[in-house]
């Protein structure tokens, strides 16, 4: 594996124009986009991320009236989950999962219940800990144990990572024809450590509850892809050919996308409502949503301008910038989040 999704060097003038077309679709300017593209330039420049594909050879434009309504795609969402064809190849939920939603429930669960529900499971443990020991936290000595990870980060913010690695573990192993499942967890990792990041910077309580919705996400995408995969790939020409945004050429084929599907799966699972939140949101935030959508919606924007974008060819999505004046954070503080990403992802997404 290459240490950073990286490729050639480009020149000024190549990486002006590669900039340009990422950032083709994600709206105006802002102190935030304008940090970013100048991020994205010198990246290119250094060949720190991977220039995207030439552009389509035209857009196709949305017809008025195309889309279905929110009721109905929320309709047609469940009747997709619903079919007994397709149930059967999402992965079943680790016994591990639902214990640990068990113990972020309850109040008077102790260090060794955690400890107990974790050790059942080695890869599990081991995910854990490599969070725990990564650049996100830098601590001065080595956690060997549950035990000890609970001790210095808190049983709530262990409880969180937990869900967080379980999951993830759970999905590992799906692996759609059109999606790289490298990239797609590369993208996941990058907008975890993201809002993670800017969660902390922002005095958010609990980073690892945005940790958590930034790693999940985009699980939506990877349910689509694994579940009907002919119509995703259509939804896919859409994008790549006419130069659709994914989420609207997935509306156009599905009659939703993969960001109501993502919710609609982690709200069956009983999972946090931030999780089930930034799955719902992460593209189209409200103003005073819920906290996390807010963090991962940025976060997500930015792992994309920075090279992670979960499929080849992806341009940066539409940024509300509203979210970033929310967080009252100066752009400096992306910059330098921006500038130990890939040691981070390094670390967590290839558990090097």
């Amino acid at each position: 594996m290459n240490a950073a999704p990286g490729g050639a060097a480009l020149s000024a003038e190549q990486s002006a124009a590669a900039v340009a077309w990422l950032f083709s679709s994600c709206g105006g300017c802002s102190p935030v986009l304008d940090a970013l593209r100048r991020l994205a330039v010198e990246r290119l420049a250094q060949g720190l991320q991977e220039p995207p594909p030439p552009p389509p050879p035209g857009k196709l434009l949305p017809r008025p009236g195309d889309m279905a309504p929110a009721a109905a795609a929320a309709a047609a969402a469940r009747k997709f989950l619903n079919q007994p064809s397709r149930r059967l190849k999402l992965p079943a939920p680790p016994v591990a999962l639902h214990r640990l939603q068990a113990l972020l429930a309850d109040p008077a669960a102790s260090v060794r219940d955690m400890a107990e529900v974790i050790s059942l499971d080695p890869r599990l443990a081991a995910s854990l800990l490599r969070v725990v020991n990564s650049p996100l936290y830098s601590l001065p000595v080595k956690v060997e144990t549950v035990t000890r990870a609970v001790a210095i980060l808190g049983q709530r913010q262990v409880s969180m990572l937990a869900l967080a690695a379980a999951m993830a573990d759970m999905f590992q192993d799906a692996r759609p024809d059109l999606l790289d499942p490298t990239r797609f967890w590369e993208h996941s990792m990058a907008s975890a450590v993201l809002a993670h990041g800017l969660a902390l910077a922002a005095g958010r309580e609990e980073p690892e509850r945005h940790y958590l919705a930034g790693l999940l996400h985009d699980l939506g995408r990877l349910a689509l892809h694994a579940m009907e995969p002919d119509m995703a790939r259509r939804a896919r020409e859409l994008h790549l050919v006419h130069g659709m945004p994914e989420v609207e050429a997935e509306r156009r084929v599905f009659e939703f996308d993969h960001a109501l599907l993502g919710a609609m799966i982690f709200s069956d699972w009983r999972l946090p409502h931030g999780v089930v939140a930034a799955a719902a949101s992460h593209h189209d935030p409200s103003p005073g949503g819920n906290d996390c959508a807010l963090v991962v919606h940025v976060a997500n924007v930015a792992a994309v301008a920075l090279g992670y974008g979960a499929t080849a060819g992806e341009v940066v999505p539409v940024l509300s910038p509203w979210v970033w004046e929310d967080l009252d954070l100066p752009v400096e503080k992306l910059e330098e989040m921006a500038a130990g990403l890939d040691a981070m992802v390094e670390v967590l997404a290839r558990g090097e």
